[in-house]
């Protein structure tokens, strides 16, 4: 044992000191016992100052709790103790203790050790989450640096690429200066004109035939434009402020544009945001044209008649030289328009067109739309898509790049999706930019998705199942991962089934009023309508059309003597011509034609709201139930 000289003075006893250690458990039993305190411990225990150093070192090197560490303090004191009470010095008891440092490493391991299964498993615990938090902290900021110090290289201009052709055509061959004039020449509409109402028998007629007369000089300029082979406008992002000035004045300018329209081109616009005010042009002309040719019909008018027929035919032309969606789907619906008028026509005053002028519109008709060809054009969607892609990823020259355009992925962050607030989508901005899928996996499944769709497009109506492609894309919006994963991919992939589907209906309603022209010329002809379509091959028809729903020729019954076309319809089954029973008025025709997949007409069990019209889809003679 040490004399009294030799101790150490004692370490201070304030409150605060004893409440640093003092267990919780004991201050809420109200006890401030400071029994966590090893250097009271080693103070009481009087050791010589060598040995409380010895103590202190060992204990405080384990790196134990507080509470183990006072436990070992107790041993090795007892320890010395021990030692000393045998008369062994002070210096021999540090001689043969050995290297404090192993031993309050092996201390350490024992100790650890022998604390309980709960306890290892929930240390264990916080040090996995502390790793883990950790290393996100470190990914936030690798993706950090590596979006805000990225940048896009833009290497394509699609607008340019568009224009050259257009650009390469002499003034004579460009329809647009002409279908402009004709545009600044059309008044404004009356409420509720659409293309489709259009119809002598419409409760507005008078009201549209006034607003035909009153703009006979646009007609004549839209008959005029028709007449060239191009539409002719060059593509733009910016809108033709002479027309954007004119329709201001109409009362729907507001409801068209709530913001005001780009008017300055950009020299590499986005393509998403090219300019199509053509295509309300030749939609505006085909409506007067459709008007005045009933008007023609009315007063029996061969020449006016024919002369809108066949400006509708080569509206329709016009607008399917864009390479997009929209302005196919604008031409096939003129050339619908135009075919229902001829429809019209041969039910209710069939000798107002010659043999001549039936067979000359047959053949037009027939290879009207890229040479008869109805198919969706892709073309303009698949490059917005890449153009998108190549101005928010980064680019390596050789295909692979990175997500890097913050501007986007504010709007992947704050889309319907996550739905996030702007500061939120800010901070999330790096861990879209790092979840996103390199630039070469995305073009890789941009590729997928484009051929996995154009080979569903190519697929005939009848052979057409549920969407894969479209599918596959409504799962990525599904999952906010996949969303995040394939953007901008999972935002910017269009839905194409239903427009498929379009295209088939158009290609079955033309196909129909080219058998209704044959019938008529047979009918003329013969003095009697064909027993069955064969007898109108190879001198009236080339071949007997198929029914886009069943993939058979295209049904035909005489019934009081009159012909009927029609198709079996959504429910793919001949129901001799007889429309949908249970659909409301002026539903039946409507519904009979509605896109129902195979797979649910087959297995009988109507799914996912699907209603499955019972009847037949009447093609000609017009029917009058269908709404005006």
């Amino acid at each position: 044992m040490s004399t009294q000289s030799d101790i150490l003075p004692p370490p201070p006893s304030s409150l605060l000191r004893r409440l640093q250690f003092t267990p919780l458990s004991d201050l809420l039993r109200g006890r401030v016992s400071a029994r966590l305190d090893v250097e009271q411990l080693i103070h009481r225990a009087g050791i010589a100052p060598e040995l409380a150093a010895l103590v202190r070192c060992v204990t405080k090197r384990s790196r134990l709790w507080k509470s183990e560490q006072v436990e070992v303090a107790e041993e090795l004191i007892a320890h010395l103790c021990d030692s000393l009470d045998r008369g062994v010095s002070p210096a021999d008891v540090l001689s043969h203790f050995g290297d404090p440092v192993i031993a309050a490493r092996l201390i350490r391991r024992a100790k650890r050790r022998n604390r309980s299964l709960p306890i290892r498993a929930t240390t264990w615990a916080i040090r996995g989450t502390g790793c883990l938090l950790l290393a996100c902290m470190a990914t936030y900021l690798f993706w950090a640096v590596r979006l805000y110090t990225g940048s896009v290289e833009i290497r394509r201009n699609y607008v340019a690429e568009y224009n050259a052709p257009i650009l390469a055509m002499s003034d004579d061959e460009k329809a647009w200066p002409i279908y402009k004039q004709a545009a600044l020449a059309t008044g404004e509409p009356p409420a509720g004109l659409t293309g489709s109402s259009i119809h002598p028998r419409h409760d507005q007629w008078a009201k549209w035939t006034e607003y035909a007369s009153a703009n006979e000089e646009a007609i004549r300029l839209y008959r005029l434009a028709a007449a060239k082979p191009h539409i002719g406008r060059t593509y733009s992002n910016a809108k033709d402020a002479d027309i954007l000035q004119h329709w201001k004045a109409q009362a729907e300018y507001k409801v068209w544009y709530p913001a005001e329209p780009q008017t300055t081109p950009c020299e590499n616009p986005v393509l998403f945001q090219l300019d199509f005010s053509e295509l309300s042009v030749l939609r505006s002309g085909a409506r007067l044209l459709k008007i005045d040719a009933y008007l023609a019909l009315q007063r029996r008018d061969s020449d006016r008649l024919s002369a809108d027929l066949h400006a509708l035919l080569a509206m329709a032309d016009h607008a399917a030289e864009r390479p997009m969606v929209y302005s196919g789907l604008v031409a096939i619906t003129i050339m619908t328009q135009c075919a229902e008028v001829v429809d019209h026509v041969l039910e209710s005053d069939s000798l107002a067109l010659s043999d001549e002028f039936l067979k000359k519109f047959s053949h037009r008709l027939a290879v009207c739309i890229h040479q008869g060809r109805l198919r969706v054009p892709f073309q303009h969607e698949w490059d917005s898509i890449e153009d998108v892609i190549q101005r928010t990823f980064s680019d390596d020259g050789r295909g692979d790049g990175r997500l890097v355009n913050t501007a986007f992925l504010d709007v992947v962050a704050g889309g319907p999706t996550l739905d996030l607030t702007p500061k939120a989508s800010t901070v999330l901005a790096p861990i879209v930019s790092g979840m996103a899928v390199d630039r070469r996996i995305l073009m890789n499944k941009l590729d997928e998705l484009k051929s996995m769709t154009e080979a569903e497009e190519v697929a005939p109506l009848w052979e057409r199942k549920s969407s894969e492609a479209e599918q596959s894309v409504v799962r990525m919006h599904a999952s906010g991962l996949e969303k995040m994963r394939y953007a901008p991919l999972s935002i910017l992939f269009p839905a194409m089934s239903r427009v498929g589907y379009l295209y088939e209906i158009a290609t079955l309603r033309r196909d129909a009023t080219l058998t209704a022209i044959a019938i008529e010329l047979f009918h003329r002809r013969t003095g009697s309508y064909p027993a069955g379509l064969r007898d109108l091959t190879p001198a009236f028809l080339p071949a007997v059309p198929l029914d886009r729903y069943d993939g058979r020729a295209l049904k035909y019954r005489l019934i009081n003597g009159r012909p009927l076309l029609y198709s079996v319809g959504a429910d793919r089954d001949d129901d001799g011509g007889r429309l949908p029973k249970d659909s409301k008025k002026g539903r039946a025709n409507i519904d009979a034609r509605e896109w129902i997949p195979l797979e649910v007409v087959h297995t009988g069990s109507p799914s996912a709201g699907w209603r499955i019209p019972d009847g037949d889809w009447i093609l000609w003679p017009p029917v009058d139930d269908e709404p005006r």
